[in-house]
């Protein structure tokens, strides 16, 4: 039989081509063909069908492939964005901490201080743009920076109880936030404080040392403490006599020749109590010798009223300037009184003696600030003479000048402002004194002009040069 797809002439028993295989016979490939037909499949439902007739997997497991995809997308992009906001955060962090952290120009200033009422305080000092906010959690206040700096004072006795007497120290931290002008929040590194329990304030007024001579059976103690302190002056309550302001002043006997022990207790709130400890010390006299309480220490007129007693069997001696004939003498009683006059502006020492026949004197002293008001100061005031105040500088102590010139320079001496002003007619700097400022005023401006009526004290140095200075008493009027 011939094979109809190669044409090799096969054996007519012979059912495959020899050379192909094909099925000679039709019938026989008919059958097989039916043979090779792919079985009949029962489609169930939700079954999907492609189009070459062969079903897909059921719908719910590819669903739950996508799904899992899915899950896997979110949490890679999760974990991206979790690295992307530590990376940012980190990287702020680091700008914070080279603004605003230890070394910075712009890190917290912490000051110990003393606010006006006499408490220990902490100062911190911000440094930021005008506008920007600084606000303390603990704190819950806010503080704005004003001229570049925002500056905060807290009390340290706001971190303790009521009676903190048991208390050694508190450890306090401070989480401040800066709030930017343009709404970003900068979170400042934390600030911690050790602070020990305050004591309770007290500033003494008079006597300044603790170890002070007498010379009157009574003694006005001055002194200043926080208002609403409880207050004990040899164990007697004297809180009563404590002003707005703090300041008490209370006399206290000095009845015994000799030392006086004299002490003071003062408990303030959240403060510990303190206790403080002075002798008033009354020398021995054999002749009865002592000044009343009512002499004034300072004087704006050049004598003053000087008031006292002395034994009535004892001669009264003035060693000090005086009015002539303005001395009195009780015989009863031995009180006296006279009227000290004041040789020079400034300080000026009162002297008096009691002598007896056959008794060691008695002798008292004390000084009284005398200053002219203006009128009268201004009055005597002499016309600047800058080579003839350079001669005689020394000699010419007290004397009164009026000083007109430009300021050239300040300094700080002991709390005192001192102006260096030149005085020349043509301000071309060859005459310069120094005034120190025991004026009014608080502040003076380099390079602008000033009248000052000022008296000769000594001589001071500007620029490696000795100049004259000059006690600053009253501006002129421009």
């Amino acid at each position: 039989m011939i094979c109809p797809k190669c044409g090799l002439a096969n054996a007519p028993e012979e059912q495959r081509c020899r050379r192909c295989g094909l099925l000679l016979r039709p019938e026989a490939r008919k059958q097989n063909a039916q043979s090779e037909r792919p079985a009949l499949h029962i489609y169930r439902p939700g079954e999907e069908i492609e189009p070459s007739g062969v079903a897909l997997r059921p719908a719910p497991y590819r669903a739950l492939k996508v799904l899992i995809y899915l899950l896997c997308w979110l949490i890679s992009l999760s974990v991206l964005g979790l690295g992307v906001y530590k990376l940012y955060f980190w990287i702020q962090a680091m700008n914070i901490e080279k603004t605003y952290g230890p070394g910075s120009l712009l890190e917290p200033v912490i000051n110990e201080i003393t606010l006006d009422d006499g408490q220990k305080a902490h100062e911190l000092v911000f440094y930021g743009d005008d506008g920007d906010v600084i606000f303390i959690k603990e704190l819950r206040q806010s503080y704005m920076v004003v001229g570049g700096i925002a500056t905060i004072q807290i009390a340290d006795s706001s971190w303790f109880d009521l009676n903190p007497e048991n208390q050694e120290s508190a450890r306090v931290t401070l989480t401040p936030i800066m709030t930017k002008q343009s709404g970003d929040r900068l979170a400042l590194p934390a600030i911690t404080l050790d602070i020990p329990v305050p004591d309770s304030p007290l500033t003494m007024i008079s006597p300044t040392e603790q170890r002070t001579e007498v010379y009157s059976s009574l003694y006005p103690l001055e002194f200043q403490v926080v208002p609403g302190s409880t207050v004990l002056v040899n164990g007697d309550d004297v809180t009563d006599m404590t002003d707005v302001l703090g300041n008490i002043s209370v006399n206290v006997n000095c009845n015994t020749m000799g030392d006086n022990p004299i002490s003071i207790v003062v408990t303030t709130p959240h403060h510990r109590q303190t206790r403080y400890d002075l002798v008033l010390a009354r020398p021995e006299m054999e002749i009865n010798l002592e000044l009343s309480l009512s002499n004034e220490s300072t004087s704006s007129r050049s004598t003053m009223t000087v008031s006292g007693t002395i034994d009535p069997n004892a001669t009264l001696v003035i060693d000090s300037p005086y009015v002539q004939d303005s001395v009195t003498i009780d015989s009863t009683t031995g009180e006296f009184s006279f009227k000290a006059k004041f040789d020079k502006i400034g300080e000026n020492e009162i002297v008096v003696r009691a002598t007896q026949e056959g008794k060691k004197e008695s002798k008292l002293s004390f000084t009284v600030d005398y200053l002219p008001n203006i009128t009268e100061y201004s009055s005597n005031a002499w016309k600047m003479d800058y080579k003839q105040l350079s001669q005689y500088t020394n000699n010419w102590i007290g004397r009164i000048f009026l000083c007109e010139g430009t300021v050239l320079d300040t300094a700080m001496e002991d709390e005192i402002t001192i102006l260096y002003m030149d005085v020349s007619p043509d301000s071309d700097g060859s005459q310069v004194v120094a005034i120190y400022n025991l004026t009014s005023q608080a502040s003076f401006e380099v390079g602008k002009e000033y009248k000052i009526f000022a008296d000769v004290r000594g001589m001071a140095t500007y620029n490696k040069t000795g100049i004259p200075a000059l006690n600053g008493r009253y501006l002129s009027e421009q």
